[in-house]
Formats: C-alpha cells, structure tokens, sequence
C-alpha cells in the first residue's frame, strides 16, 4: 500500500506523492522490465474522497439490520 500519506505542509502532499511514485513505482518498474503500473484507491472515506490515514476502526462490520457497529 502507498497510495499517499499526510505531510507537514499539506499543499506538497499531492505532489511529492506523485514524484514518489513517478520514481518509485513507474520508472523502477520499466527498470525492471515491466510494462504497467496500475494505481488503483482502495483507501475512500466514508464521503468518497482519499483517506488521509488516521484510523480509529480500521473494519466496519455491517449488523443484520444494516446499522453500522463502531464509530458512526
């Protein structure tokens, strides 16, 4: 898993991700004799956007009367 993390200055965290998995993940791959790199997001919050890490319950288990357990 890297699909990002939380940095001291918010603004650079989209880009330094970037760099580091144009670096990292891209061209170490065709080093190495790969011909494709997927990037899938499996880490969504609960609003559809990225999740920025800070996991207070990391699996949500799902009642028979389809309420949430844990945090709402």
């Amino acid at each position: 898993e890297c699909s990002g993390t939380d940095s001291a200055n918010p603004a650079t965290t989209f880009g330094d991700t970037l760099k580091w998995h144009a670096e990292n993940l891209v061209v170490q791959n065709m080093r190495n004799g790969g011909e494709t790199v997927v990037n899938w997001n499996l880490a969504l919050d609960r609003n559809g956007g990225p999740h920025q890490g800070h996991v207070h319950q990391p699996l949500q288990r799902h009642r028979g009367d389809r309420r949430r357990s844990g945090h709402p």
